[in-house]
């Protein structure tokens, strides 16, 4: 059986979380809210090879969540250095409509109320948009402020090796202060329960026979999801596992071999840390790999998959 693996529940994914992807899986689909795919990096690579697979949302959709996170982003930026007064008129999440200008924002956060023509059975899909458009925007900010403080960071490493020759002036280098933090940690539920239902209402899974397997690079993400579940059982938990490096000649057989251990875990077969595919070359890393069955009403309805178990899976270089 063949697993259609998704990335969840970010929209936004940095070039690690990507070669953190990829070296556990030949190819995985994710959730993209931008119109194109310029300027995305590793993405934009990766597509061109077949290996990932972007979902886009209906053109429609997207016109109308640009011209709203861009309303909100003009409001908030005339608002800058007023915190205090905007925490105090935020309620939830504001209710913003595609027809809106910025005076109309204004408007409904000094005055918020539902909108009467909203019909209460249907999905929020809007809002669930909104509010993913602007978990990228975030995510995206702090993924490129990493990347700059990287590049300053290994200007000044280059700097001290040449300044130090043979090192006896130095001791060993600082490490570097800009370590990928985990945007997991930022409004984890809000990001879980938004993702699935927006992906839920668009019937993403509903074309499978068999749940797909949702990965995630973030352990917030996971420890939420264990945390909030009926019952949770972890056929695999491995803290210390060595990967192929994308483009090693091993890596396509070592993919296949991981995938048939992971179908038998989660269909209830034993499957233990040594049964795993070896990587015995010098082409490797080392990565984490975690596995999830999680079961109960709660996750069901989140993520509106009727199935017993919803196979969840944590992926991490070391």
């Amino acid at each position: 059986m063949k697993l259609k693996k998704i990335f969840f529940p970010f929209s936004h994914i940095t070039d690690r979380q990507t070669h953190a992807m990829l070296s556990f899986f030949p190819e995985f689909d994710y959730l993209s809210l931008e119109s194109d795919l310029d300027g995305q990096g590793a993405v934009v690579l990766f597509h061109e090879r077949g290996r990932i697979h972007p979902l886009f949302p209906e053109p429609e959709e997207m016109q109308t969540i640009e011209r709203t996170s861009s309303q909100y982003l003009e409001w908030a930026d005339m608002h800058r250095g007023n915190e205090s007064n905007l925490k105090t008129l935020w309620t939830d999440i504001p209710y913003l409509k595609d027809d809106m200008d910025v005076a109309g924002i204004k408007s409904r956060l000094l005055n918020p109320q539902a909108d009467e023509n909203d019909d209460p059975e249907a999905f929020p899909w809007q809002k669930a948009l909104l509010f993913l458009k602007m978990a990228r925007i975030c995510d995206a900010q702090h993924d490129s402020i990493n990347q700059r403080l990287n590049t300053i960071d290994q200007a000044r490493d280059d700097l001290i090796t040449v300044l130090r020759g043979d090192g006896a002036l130095f001791s060993k280098l600082p490490e570097s202060a800009a370590e990928e933090t985990d945007p997991g940690d930022r409004m984890t539920a809000e990001r879980i329960m938004f993702w699935a239902g927006y992906m839920a209402y668009k019937r993403v899974w509903e074309r499978e026979n068999t749940p797909p397997l949702f990965v995630t690079t973030s352990p917030a993400v996971f420890e939420s999801l264990e945390a909030n579940c009926k019952d949770v059982i972890n056929p695999l938990d491995i803290k210390q596992i060595k990967v192929h490096e994308n483009e090693c000649e091993n890596q396509n057989q070592w993919h296949h071999q991981l995938n048939q251990h992971i179908v038998r875990a989660i269909e209830g077969n034993e499957c233990r840390e040594t049964d795993l595919p070896r990587v015995d070359d010098e082409c490797e890393l080392m990565a984490q790999l975690k596995l999830g069955l999680f079961s109960g009403d709660k996750i069901n309805r989140c993520f509106n998959i009727k199935a017993e178990q919803i196979p969840v899976c944590l992926v991490r270089l070391k």
